[in-house]
């Protein structure tokens, strides 16, 4: 009996280091009803014909006016700035053939985005703005496997107030 007692136990303890190890987000789940039947702006309520393109400070102004969540890209610059841009090359929004690494965030300040008198915005300024107003879905943009971006941004993301 004795080693029954004994054999149930150390099952209870590996069952409980495999929830602990194997499924960790099971305890302490962030609360994801806000995210719920709720619609999201990708790059922001844009329209690249108009002064609020994609990933532009007006079109996360209009979003957060329509009281819209957002989902928006984050990548860094050469000078490890955080920066809120889709795609890796600066062609399609900027009608420049580089990438967003290869400039400084105040190079970058010189390229409007889709035409219009919008640059490419900071994630903080961008974070600044949302104030915690509407939900965010932020997705990390990297070719390398170094977590610079990660940990430059958790740092931002650790001191804002909203829902992410």
């Amino acid at each position: 009996m004795k080693y029954v007692i004994i054999i149930i136990i150390v099952l209870a303890v590996l069952a409980l280091l495999y929830m602990f190890t194997i499924m960790p987000k099971m305890f302490g789940r962030k609360d994801l009803r806000l995210y719920k039947n709720r619609y999201f702006a990708h790059r922001g309520l844009h329209d690249n014909k108009t002064d609020a393109p994609e990933n532009s400070m007006a079109a996360f102004k209009k979003a957060i006016d329509k009281g819209l969540g957002m989902e928006l890209d984050i990548q860094l610059t050469k000078d490890n700035t955080v920066v809120v841009f889709h795609d890796y090359n600066l062609k399609r929004a900027c009608g420049i053939d580089k990438k967003v690494v290869d400039f400084t965030y105040d190079e970058l300040q010189q390229f409007k985005l889709f035409g219009s008198d919008e640059t490419i915005p900071k994630f903080e300024d961008f974070l600044k703005l949302v104030d915690g107003k509407v939900p965010l879905i932020v997705e990390y943009k990297t070719e390398s496997m170094d977590t610079l971006l990660y940990d430059t941004a958790i740092k931002l993301l650790d001191d804002y107030k909203g829902d992410f």
